[in-house]
């Protein structure tokens, strides 16, 4: 199968990165970007997050004709994922805690999703998490105002410990029709083609493993579950960002 590159230089905050991303036809599809609302060296949390996807899949192989995927399951085990890749970076992380939340002017008890020391500072985030149903004729136009819910949760639990900086993660798992088998590769291609054009601000990165490429529901099986996206966005209302730009490009 033929090999693509494509490489470009991309213009945010007066610097200059270059991004490169290679596609085969027959491996796997996974990339990210990071902006100046977080440090250059978050690449490597991604780079782990990948890691983690990839060796639940391989483990899961064991006694099966297939693996299974770890992003499909639901909100609280995409977190789970996410917490891996932090401690396999060494950073402290902790998950389903008891918190303070304010709600319109009301302290109430609530359950933070997760929050991680990193570069000296604690990160409250609350997460969500986004199926998109696709039809059969692939029109993607992605709605930045799926991120909203995770980024305004995130501000209620920062009300209730302002020493932290609050962290909107949402995970978004398209869903492709089964109908058209042969055209899920270049559909996945496409999907990702025309979320990188919206490029919404903070962290997101992408992962389609090339052994999940025909993941399917047990119930049902009409429609392929081939790839994730994770957001992480910082609420500016609360913190605003003072880091550099970095962006950067997993091979696959």
């Amino acid at each position: 199968m033929p090999l693509f590159w494509t490489a470009f230089a991309e213009r945010n905050g007066g610097n200059h990165r270059a991004r490169k991303r290679e596609l085969h036809m027959e491996k796997d599809f996974q990339g990210y970007h990071i902006d100046g609302e977080f440090p250059e060296g978050f690449s490597s949390v991604i780079e782990s997050w990948f890691a983690v996807i990839h060796d639940y899949e391989e483990k899961t192989r064991f006694g099966r004709e297939s693996g299974a995927s770890i992003y499909w399951y639901s909100e609280r085990t995409n977190v789970g994922a996410f917490a891996a890749a932090l401690s396999r970076n060494n950073i402290t992380v902790i998950e389903e805690y008891a918190c303070k939340k304010v709600i319109e002017g009301k302290e109430i008890q609530g359950r933070a999703d997760i929050s991680f020391f990193y570069e000296h500072q604690w990160y409250l985030a609350e997460a969500k998490m986004h199926w998109e149903m696709l039809s059969s004729q692939l029109q993607y136009s992605f709605d930045e105002k799926v991120l909203e819910n995770s980024i305004s949760d995130a501000a209620c639990s920062w009300e209730g410990d302002k020493n932290t900086i609050p962290l909107g993660l949402t995970f978004i798992v398209p869903a492709f029709p089964a109908s058209n088998k042969d055209a899920v590769t270049t559909s996945v291609q496409a999907f990702i083609d025309q979320f990188e054009k919206v490029n919404p601000r903070g962290f997101w990165a992408y992962c389609a493993p090339a052994r999940l490429r025909y993941l399917q529901s047990s119930r049902g099986g009409r429609a392929f579950y081939p790839l994730v996206i994770m957001v992480g966005q910082k609420n500016l209302c609360c913190q605003k960002p003072t880091r550099a730009v970095a962006c950067g490009a997993a091979q696959g």
